[in-house]
């Protein structure tokens, strides 16, 4: 079926006022099908993103396999699948051809959240899975305690534990776990940022003061990580500060589809958020999916929220901010190590803004060190690899970008995705042994080679 041949569709108009969970209509099953229904309609006339991630081709096979290869044919419990292997990172609407400004107005990620927010509602995700999402994003205060991380750790190394824990909750026994660490600072509680009465310009210039998103400390990120980063920027005098902001619980409950929980978080931190923005003080957050979150998710379900606006303007991925940096003359170039040929892996989240192309910039300057980069879903989806039910397709559809990441002799291979390490890792380890030279680089995210060639 042509887009022609289709009735004229509406454009999807945004919830003006507040958050959208919290309009009775958002939540009407018959509406928000027909959304996704129209939504689905026009993928199908194009098919563009049919190796973007795993659900568009979950989407199109449903609809070639129905009686007539329309989405009217395809019985309604039968998009489950495909909302589950949505997570929400939305580098499909970077490259929609009918995405806004088109009179469409086509929001892929926006129809698929509403969607999972009524199945959510209405009791039809299952404890398995809301099982799975706490462990795999799970609340920071319970990691806090002493012993839990060490507990966790001891588990994902026990295959016999590991058996336990995938039949009670769908994670895969073979997946790759990371490994969670301790962090060794606090996360402020207040926000320490000098700050002042006056809010800053709207067309604030790069900011000079930082607050740190600390939020996935030791989880999915490694407290390591963290430290990488505040070495680089003491070493560049750029004033900083952290804070929990409990962003992974908000992105959970966004993919999960829980509602409620999500107006619950975003209640809490977006004013908090929108404080520093309205301060002029940029709010670094080293998530990739953690940050598109703040930059497209939210902007986008809370379109007539300023706060929501605010906060995307200030919101910044690490390699981002150092890279404006570096471009005003703001960042010190004494870099005492080549990085040689490094093969860059550009996270889904980092699509949807540009962050990854920050990152082939700015390590480009460290002398004699040549980058090439890859813009290719790694099949892990932010912890949806883990899962049983869909670990080998995610394998295979991180294929394509495990060989790319393989080509030549790298010297240095990374991604900014801290999600993905051991994923890309476990694929890397699967390809021929032929295709590596003398050894298998380890993979790093671009900080620590930013480190490595300051000397840090």
């Amino acid at each position: 079926m042509s887009l022609t041949d289709q009735p004229p569709r509406k454009p999807q108009a945004p919830f003006a006022q507040g958050l959208v969970a919290s309009d009775s209509s958002y939540l009407d099953e018959a509406a928000a099908q027909a959304a996704l229904l129209t939504t689905f309609d026009t993928c199908d006339s194009c098919r563009r993103c049919v190796g973007r991630c795993a659900a568009f081709p979950a989407l199109f096979d449903l609809i070639d396999e129905s009686k007539n290869f329309s989405t009217a044919d395809v019985p309604t419990a039968q998009w489950s699948d495909v909302l589950d292997r949505c997570h929400l990172c939305n580098q499909c609407v970077s490259s929609c051809g009918y995405a806004a400004p088109h009179p469409l107005a086509l929001n892929v990620p926006q129809a698929m959240l509403r969607a999972k927010a009524v199945r959510f509602e209405r009791g039809r995700v299952p404890l398995r899975d809301k099982l799975f999402t706490a462990i795999t994003q799970p609340p920071h205060g319970l990691l806090r305690w002493p012993g839990v991380r060490h507990a966790i750790n001891l588990v994902s190394r026990s295959s016999y534990l590991r058996q336990i824990a995938s039949s009670l909750t769908g994670l895969d026994p073979a997946a790759r776990l990371p490994r969670l660490t301790q962090p060794r600072w606090q996360p402020a509680k207040s926000s320490p940022v000098r700050t002042t009465d006056q809010e800053a310009p709207t067309h604030q210039r790069l900011p000079m003061r930082l607050v740190i998103d600390v939020s996935a400390d030791g989880v999915d990120l490694p407290a390591e990580l963290f430290e990488d980063l505040f070495k680089i920027l003491d070493h560049n005098d750029i004033e900083h500060t952290t804070a929990d902001f409990q962003l992974g619980a908000l992105r959970a409950a966004a993919v999960l589809g829980d509602s409620a929980a999500l107006l619950r978080a975003v209640q809490s931190q977006l004013p908090i958020l929108a404080q520093h923005a309205k301060q002029g003080v940029g709010i670094l957050v080293l998530s990739p999916s953690n940050a598109a979150m703040l930059k497209v998710t939210l902007p986008d379900l809370l379109a007539g929220n300023d706060d929501a606006q605010r906060v995307k303007s200030a919101v910044y991925g690490p390699m981002e901010y150092l890279h404006a940096r570096q471009v005003a003359g703001l960042l010190l170039n004494d870099f005492r190590q080549t990085l040689g040929q490094v093969n860059l892996h550009v996270a889904c989240g980092s699509q949807v803004f540009a962050d990854g192309q920050a990152a082939a910039s700015l390590l480009s300057v460290v002398p004699d060190t040549a980058v090439n980069t890859a813009a290719r879903c790694s099949g892990h989806g932010c912890g949806w690899g883990y899962k049983r039910d869909f670990a080998p397709l995610a394998s295979h559809m991180g294929k394509p970008l495990f060989n790319i990441l393989a080509q030549g002799t790298p010297d240095n291979i990374a991604t900014e995705c801290q999600h993905a390490i051991n994923h890309i890792s476990q694929g890397l380890e699967g390809l021929p042994q032929g295709r590596w030279q003398d050894k298998k680089p380890e993979i790093l995210h671009p900080l620590r080679l930013l480190c490595m060639a300051y000397g840090l």
